[in-house]
């Protein structure tokens, strides 16, 4: 699994940019502000087709599956790292 977390990463990254990134950025119709956090598990079959598992609103109240509170918050802490360093 190790040697394919670069193109698993890829896979997941294309399928947030075409499914969820812009769907979710405004409310419908273009001009109200979207939901601006949020957190969502995929799984990715052998055939490299990734499939949307659970989809929720980034809060205090939201329950992970996948991954534990800590995990999540180290992974946000890290993108907000790396954009202002952009």
């Amino acid at each position: 699994l190790e040697r394919d977390s670069t193109s698993i990463r890829d896979l997941i990254h294309a399928f947030f940019q075409q499914n969820v990134e812009h769907v979710f950025a405004t409310a419908g119709d273009g001009e109200e502000e979207g939901i601006e956090n949020y957190v969502f598990d995929v799984y990715v079959d052998k055939n490299k087709k990734v499939w949307l598992i659970d989809f929720n609103v980034w809060h205090a109240q939201t329950d992970p599956l996948l991954f534990e509170w800590d995990e999540l918050e180290a992974l946000q802490q890290q993108q907000q790292q790396l954009q202002q360093q952009l």
